[in-house]
């Protein structure tokens, strides 16, 4: 059974040491790294990492954060260990996503991103009822997808 657990002392080592295919890592930051963010973001109190778990081992890495005054949250990043994709695990994890904003019972949109050259996210995303919002202004090879979430 797959589940988001809280990253703790107990499975940090086995979150930071998941890793994407080598093709992967041009779309996806080391968890290392959206670990140390979360860091520098916590005084702000909406950023949280989860570690994607099949029977309580951790297979991928989830940060979402929430943002009030848009009443939605946003999936910052997702990944699935190299050993663990092709399991079903990534579309799997987007539910968990999805249920998690809906336990919040106060947002109404759930956003996430993909690379232009990521065709299996947008499959993914496409196929899961995400809907192209936008190129991210930031940076021109992304597109933000977004899914309304009934509350």
């Amino acid at each position: 059974m797959l589940t988001l657990n809280e990253i703790t002392e107990e499975n940090f080592k086995d979150v930071i040491n998941l890793e994407v295919e080598d093709s992967q890592k041009l779309f996806v930051a080391p968890n290392v790294r959206s670990i140390a963010e979360c860091y520098l973001y916590r005084n702000d109190g909406d950023v949280f990492p989860y570690a994607i778990c099949f029977n309580g081992k951790p297979v991928g890495f989830l940060l979402v954060y929430t943002d009030d005054e848009e009443n939605s949250m946003t999936i910052w990043r997702i990944m699935i260990d190299k050993n663990q994709q092709k399991k079903g695990y990534g579309k799997q994890a987007m539910i968990l996503a999805e249920d998690l904003v809906q336990s919040y019972g106060k947002y109404e949109k759930l956003y996430t991103s993909y690379c232009l050259d990521n065709i299996n996210a947008k499959k993914l995303y496409l196929s899961l009822g995400y809907i192209e919002d936008r190129i991210n202004e930031n940076c021109e090879n992304e597109m933000i997808v977004v899914k309304e979430i009934d509350k």
